[in-house]
């Protein structure tokens, strides 16, 4: 069997050390407690919006955010072939069908051209992941997302160095055609 390649290594010190026994010691690991609330807090602070809604994971966020946007079932959202299972997970979670489409081989984002001879009148949502530190050209995306009437999904989970408004680690949903939404939640 081959060596093992991580996706990521975690690096610990000892500020992280303390803060975990911190959260062990009030009783609060998971879903609650202050941490989770000062996480919740300055990260709307940061990215300047006014709430921002910490979640266990990315799937959790994916799946609220299409919540809120009344995606359900019926409807379609067009999400990369090669991405983690969370895209299309969460689009199955609320009823909806995931719609994939192939990715561009420069970049391994979704391929616009592709795209566009998916999209059906169920097609609600576009849903792009910018993969293992490779961007989508947000513009463009943004773009297709305005001429086709359809909430744009940007997942830049796996580029954190991506300078999005939004911040890292976060999953911005917005419609410019319907100006009513306008969400972030926070992976």
């Amino acid at each position: 069997m081959g060596s093992f390649i991580p996706l990521a290594k975690p690096s610990f010190g000892l500020v992280e050390k303390r803060l975990v026994n911190q959260a062990l010691d009030s009783g609060w690991i998971s879903s609650l407690g202050s941490f989770v609330e000062q996480f919740g807090r300055e990260f709307a602070k940061t990215v300047g919006v006014k709430y921002a809604l910490p979640v266990g994971n990315g799937t959790a966020a994916l799946h609220l955010a299409l919540i809120a946007l009344g995606i359900g079932k019926g409807d379609e959202v067009i999400v990369p072939a090669l991405t983690f299972v969370a895209s299309a997970n969460s689009v199955t979670y609320v009823g909806a069908k995931p719609v994939f489409v192939d990715i561009d081989p420069e970049t391994f984002n979704l391929n616009l051209k592709a795209a566009e001879a998916k999209v059906t009148p169920k097609t609600k949502a576009i849903m792009s992941v910018d993969l293992y530190g490779h961007p989508i050209d947000f513009a463009r995306v943004k773009s297709f997302a305005k001429k086709f009437k359809l909430f744009l999904g940007n997942n830049v989970y796996f580029s954190p160095d991506y300078p999005l408004p939004a911040g890292r680690h976060s999953i911005v949903f917005t419609q410019d055609i319907k100006p009513l939404f306008n969400k972030i939640l926070t992976g």
